[in-house]
């Protein structure tokens, strides 16, 4: 697991294509990252998709079911907020932290196109991104 003290496995599949990994938050409360005043009043759950580090060479998705809370301080800007789980993914990201830094490595090491094919042959799937003109 990414962060064992944020994350919670549920469930783990494995097939040909890859490795899904089914995991819920561990957090009681959430930090509106706004005021930083903690809440425990959810709001909704919903589904985070995250491509992680391979496992054997197969890519792994962590499908993880975060929280939306409640801010109910006054004076605060944010209404609704996601739970932060910084040592998993940064807010927005599409893959974890940890496989985004194995990422930015092989694109300081080897530069661009190289490091998208070694990570295709790793299991990291990255694709390069082409710039119009």
């Amino acid at each position: 697991m990414p962060a064992p003290t944020e994350v919670r496995l549920s469930h783990l599949a494995i097939d040909a294509t890859g490795v899904t990994v089914l995991a819920t938050t561990r957090r009681i409360a959430g930090v509106c990252p706004c005021c930083g005043i903690l809440t425990r009043r959810i709001h909704s759950r919903y589904l985070r998709r995250l491509a992680d580090l391979p496992w054997l060479g197969l890519q792994v998705c962590l499908v993880l079911t975060t929280r939306r809370f409640f801010c109910d301080v006054p004076g605060c800007s944010r209404r609704i907020f996601s739970e932060r789980l910084p040592g998993t993914a940064a807010p927005s990201a599409s893959r974890t932290t940890r496989l985004a830094t194995a990422l930015d490595a092989l694109g300081l090491a080897l530069g661009g196109e190289a490091a998208a094919r070694l990570a295709q042959v790793l299991g990291m799937g990255a694709a390069v991104r082409r710039s119009a003109g």
